[in-house]
């Protein structure tokens, strides 16, 4: 006979109590006689012929009813991408061979819903969509994979996260740009540290806001996975090659996605808030770079899903727009469709295809508020100090002008796109411009017209997450650009109006009467500033 463990020899005992029951309410097929209890007892502990491993946690989990844990590797672990109001797309990558699905639903104990279930070999995605939700409600998930050697998936750790916001609900979101985390994490890896603590200290200010703020999503600025970074240190890891500089291959641009969505990277927050990025100048995807683009394109779809239908994106998913709450969010794509490296302010381009779509995403639009993030100008100013014409750069912000003051007309697309946002503003509401690619940050800073009124259009600088250079800031010419109050001190040096230390924004839409913006710090020298606000802004709308 086989040895009996605790669970079974109590699960038996509850059997033999059910058969008890059973045979005391009802005649026995035997001769219309009750079987006695203690030879339904021996005939229940000698059923099972094949010996149990007390050891073996499979069995255990079996006989409790508990699905075993999923403990195989994972290059990219749960990442949550493009929420909707009534989905978010998903994607992993298991480090070894598995089948996989997603189980979700309204509570950690109701995960009623599931995806279809796929099998793939290491290296290879895994992507999802978790649909069927309503708008504004949490929801859980977890993965369920299979082990080495047994069929039966097992779990992985419960996680959280919100569908967009319905209309008149007060949401939270975050924007935070220009980490240059794979260029700090190899210039650490395989050369000298610097920088990459403070990118960490911004993770975990961030992850501070979705455990206590509820943020539902977060944006990237650009310049994070840098798969153009002729800075970037390579070497050896754990028997992996990692080339320097910019990528070759498509192979190499999908190491570098692999790398930022690491769990000690961006996969520590992604899990539980989706993200939505921009392409900044260092992912790649330029039009004046047809090989490299074309190698960065591939490793970043290998990674990430495509963009849900709602978004109305391209092909290639660089520029879409999304609707949460009363707010509309547009991403621009200012490098796929520049076709030479810029010499002047006109050569960028959005392209008349990207340009015809944001006139008509802009004229659609009923919300009252209006956020359009870019890597940075469609123009920009040409001369600085540190590096003569910087055109091809596309410095610069509400001094970009005709007249070189906030007042004047911007040089390049950014007109158009300019006047496209006073066009089809809201009644009472506001349209924001958001850019990173300077390094600092800059309090949200309305844009008059050539009589000094308020248009109710508003620029941001994004800051930086990480502890990435910023020599330019040193420049006079530079300074003076961002002196956008024209009080003779540039805005990013005044703590009221913006500052150069790394950081990101946490955003407060609260439903049609305002927006708030925050700047949340990240000081690894100064524990009494580290997570705290550097400056706040709140815009209300006009009656």
């Amino acid at each position: 006979m086989p040895m009996i463990t605790p669970q079974m020899w109590n699960q038996r005992l509850r059997l033999s109590k059910i058969q008890e029951k059973s045979t005391q309410s009802k005649e026995s097929l035997f001769g219309g006689r009750g079987i006695p209890i203690f030879i339904v007892f021996l005939v229940i502990l000698g059923a099972s012929t094949t010996p149990l491993a007390d050891s073996s946690p499979i069995n255990q989990a079996t006989l409790s009813g508990n699905p075993p844990a999923c403990t195989i590797p994972f290059l990219v672990e749960e990442t949550l991408v493009f929420p909707t109001k009534e989905s978010v797309s998903f994607t992993s990558i298991p480090a070894i061979s598995t089948t996989i699905y997603l189980e979700y639903g309204p509570s950690p104990a109701r995960l009623s819903k599931k995806t279809p279930t796929m099998s793939v070999n290491g290296g290879e995605t895994a992507a999802f969509v978790m649909d069927g939700l309503s708008p504004g409600k949490k929801y859980y998930y977890r993965v369920r994979c299979t082990n080495p050697g047994n069929p039966r998936p097992g779990t992985k750790e419960t996680h959280s996260f919100s569908t967009l916001a319905r209309e008149g609900e007060s949401f939270t979101f975050l924007y935070g740009t220009d980490s240059h985390y794979y260029e700090l994490w190899g210039n650490e890896t395989f050369g000298s540290a610097g920088g990459l603590d403070t990118f960490h200290l911004s993770l975990d200010h961030m992850f501070e806001d979705i455990a206590q703020e509820g943020a539902l999503f977060h944006i990237i600025g650009g310049d994070w996975a840098q798969t153009s970074c002729g800075g970037c240190k390579g070497g050896t890891l754990d028997g992996e090659t990692y080339p320097p500089g910019s990528v070759q291959n498509e192979a190499t641009a999908k190491q570098r996605y692999i790398q930022t969505l690491d769990a000690t990277a961006y996969g520590r927050v992604t899990k539980d808030m989706p993200l939505v990025y921009v392409l900044g100048n260092h992912e790649g995807e330029a039009g004046f770079d047809q090989e490299e683009m074309a190698h960065s394109l591939a490793g970043r779809k290998s990674v990430l899903p495509d963009a849900p239908a709602s978004y109305a994106s391209n092909a290639e998913d660089s520029y879409y727009y999304f609707d949460s709450g009363d707010a509309r969010f547009i991403i621009l794509d200012v490098m796929r469709y520049t076709p030479i490296v810029p010499q002047s302010a006109n050569d960028w381009t959005l392209g008349t295809i990207q340009l015809e779509w944001l006139e008509r995403i802009l004229q659609s639009n009923e919300k009252k508020w209006v956020f359009i993030f870019a890597e940075h100008l469609d123009g920009g100013e040409k001369a600085y100090g540190v590096g003569g014409n910087q055109s091809w750069y596309g410095r610069g912000g509400l001094r970009a002008t005709d007249t070189d003051l906030p007042t004047g007309v911007f040089k390049g697309e950014q007109s158009i796109i300019q006047a496209l946002q006073e066009t089809h503003l809201s009644p009472g509401g506001a349209s924001f411009f958001l850019s990173g690619h300077d390094h600092v940050a800059i309090i949200p800073t309305e844009k008059p017209n050539d009589q000094g009124e308020g248009t109710r259009t508003y620029h941001v600088k994004g800051g930086r997450m990480g502890g990435v250079g910023f020599g330019w800031t040193t420049d006079a010419a530079f300074k003076k650009e961002m002196d956008w109050d024209l009080d003779t001190i540039t805005d990013y040096e005044d703590l009221e109006t913006g500052t150069k230390k790394p950081g990101y924004y946490r955003i407060t839409v609260n439903g049609k009467e305002s927006v708030v913006f925050e700047y949340i710090q990240s000081d690894k020298n100064d524990p009494t500033l580290d997570g705290t606000v550097a400056f706040t802004k709140i815009v209300y709308a006009e009656e």
